[in-house]
């Protein structure tokens, strides 16, 4: 496969190029059937969402959060 049919990806980290970026990557996916992907990268986001929210929720759960760590 040339560099042409499968351009690098890049992403400079400046919130006005996220969605240009994204697009790309739904493109390459919808191209190569990575479908999967997005979908278990979404649920593994939910899950640390909510862990995250879990543990830093209220004040009395997140200095609970930070003993045990």
């Amino acid at each position: 496969m040339e560099e042409k049919d499968n351009p690098a990806l890049v992403f400079e980290s400046e919130t006005k190029g996220w969605p240009s970026f994204k697009d790309a990557i739904q493109l390459r996916a919808d191209k190569h059937d990575t479908t999967w992907l997005f979908e278990d990268g979404r649920s593994l986001a939910e899950f640390f969402a909510s862990q995250f929210k879990e543990k830093t929720g209220t004040k009395t759960t997140r200095a609970k959060a930070l003993v045990k760590a």
